[in-house]
Parts: C-alpha cells; sequence; structure tokens
C-alpha cells in the first residue's frame, strides 16, 4: 500500500485518533515534524500546515505501553 508521508491536520487527526489539539501540542513541543505553508499569492494565501506520517508514527511507539487492565 502507498502510504502518503505527510498528512493533513484532518488526515492527521483522523489517521491517530488523537486530538487536533495534542498534534498541535506535540509539534509545538518538536515531537512531531510538520511543514507550514502558504496557498496563493503572499500574505492573501492562506497557511496550511503538513504532518510527518513516520514522525507521528515514531512518537506514538515511545509513548510507554499502557497497563493491560486499567483500574
Amino acid at each position: 500500500m502507498n502510504e502518503r508521508a505527510w498528512l493533513s491536520v484532518k488526515e492527521a487527526v483522523h489517521y491517530c485518533g488523537l486530538s487536533r489539539a495534542t498534534i498541535d501540542r506535540e509539534i509545538k513541543r518538536g515531537n512531531i515534524k510538520s511543514k507550514l505553508y502558504t496557498t496563493g499569492n503572499g500574505k492573501h494565501g492562506k497557511k496550511r500546515r503538513l504532518i510527518s506520517r513516520a514522525s507521528m508514527d515514531e512518537w506514538i511507539e515511545s509513548l510507554p505501553d499502557a497497563p493491560s487492565r486499567l483500574n
């Protein structure tokens, strides 16, 4: 299967099941890699963010395992 390397914010939320706020926080902390670009002409364009699928996967894998049973 050919998975894209970069996801929109909406796609990233759907892909990993985390909230946008969590993804934004981890981007700010440097745990998830993203790129920001502007569509259109300069100041009149809209800013868009792309999120690295690989860095998101790596960050999730680095989290501690949850206990097998929650108390």
